[in-house]
């Protein structure tokens, strides 16, 4: 490293220390659900990664791959709304629900970066109703990872850049976190390889890359791009209505105090076809049967749609595919395919990051 090198990245260091040392957590202490420095046995995010690709003409073929310990990068994830517990704020413990659903979401991640996850209060069900009217119920969930976020920001980063990753109500406190704490300070923003926040109604600007939810980090619109933002939100056909997710004056943005306005609009950044509308087939994995997961390229094919105030990712499959029994279930109507997500695409956003963490390396940003 040249000295003038070395001496920029002290300042943007400095920056970032002064950006959020300013503010001492007053919450409770930091609990992780996943980190470095955990071993495989504590860490669910750790994982074996082997896959079967089950091509649609019968092929098969295995992958091996395992947890990159050495990765470039860093991601910082927040699981979705998974706990059963009673009341409005679920307990900070990985019970067998959050470890799951983070060896299911985050572990092919772990691939491509070094998984950061922390434990928080999420709202329950009842949680997410009672906090229209008493934010201070959302308010519980963020400050946890907020106060995480300060954490590794001060004590971990060292200056590596990191990926946001959020499903649901991860992507809810993640959308609040991303404005309140990086996307108005440079230094933090520079930190930023991307923020992959699907299911949850990021927003921008109708016909923009920005406005809505962030002012300078825009939508991707290419692979080899960084510090932008992929959002989208399944559908099979158009959602019916009452749907939760594809419009953007909606419950979770007014949970969060999202900023709020007309000309606002539910962003969809297809995964396999940034910046395009065409159709385009994803890489789809499920977990097992023969190995720990099974990758479908080409089962599902999308393309971002819009229509009627709404946005969301249609996706489809033909009708002779054989491995149609692989589909994933939709759970109720208004929610589409909500809860594979992130699933539905999962092999092509871990190519994405890779591709995004070599772009943030050599500085490429818009």
């Amino acid at each position: 490293m040249t000295r003038r090198a070395a001496l920029a990245l002290t300042l943007t260091l400095a920056a970032v220390a002064a950006a959020t040392a300013a503010v001492t957590p007053a919450h409770a202490a930091t609990a992780w659900l996943c980190r470095p420095g955990l071993s495989f046995a504590q860490d669910p995010c750790k994982t074996d990664l082997t896959t079967t690709v089950l091509a649609a003409d019968g092929t098969r073929s295995v992958r091996p791959a395992r947890t990159e310990l050495d990765a470039p990068v860093d991601c910082f994830y927040v699981y979705p709304t998974v706990t059963r517990a009673g009341g409005t704020n679920a307990p900070r413990v990985a019970d067998a629900a959050i470890r799951a659903i983070a060896t299911r979401q985050a572990g092919p991640f772990s691939a491509a970066c070094k998984v950061y996850a922390p434990l928080y209060r999420q709202m329950t069900l009842a949680g997410w109703a009672r906090a229209l009217d008493d934010r201070a119920v959302f308010l519980e969930a963020f400050r946890d990872v907020r106060d995480a976020w300060r954490k590794y920001l001060r004590e971990d980063n060292g200056g590596r850049g990191v990926v946001l990753i959020g499903h649901s109500q991860g992507t809810a406190v993640l959308r609040r976190l991303l404005r309140a704490e990086i996307d108005g300070r440079p230094a933090v923003r520079a930190r930023l390889v991307s923020a992959v926040l699907v299911g949850g109604n990021v927003r921008t600007r109708a016909g923009w890359e920005t406005g809505g939810d962030f002012r300078n980090v825009p939508a991707c619109s290419r692979p080899a791009q960084a510090g932008c933002v992929v959002a989208y939100s399944t559908y099979e056909g158009a959602p019916p209505a009452g749907s939760e997710f594809p419009l953007a004056d909606d419950r979770i943005s007014r949970v969060i105090a999202a900023p709020r306005g007309d000309g606002l609009q539910v962003l969809c950044t297809n995964p396999a076809a940034l910046g395009s509308a065409a159709e385009a087939p994803l890489r789809s994995v499920a977990l097992g049967p023969d190995t720990p997961r099974t990758e479908h390229p080409g089962l599902y094919r999308a393309r971002c749609r819009t229509e009627g105030g709404a946005s969301w990712l249609e996706v489809r499959t033909e009708p002779g595919d054989p491995r149609l029994g692989a589909r994933f279930a939709t759970t109720l109507p208004v929610t589409g395919l909500h809860w594979f997500d992130l699933d539905i695409a999962h092999a092509d956003l871990v190519d994405l990051v890779r591709s995004q963490a070599r772009a943030w390396q050599q500085g490429v940003t818009r």
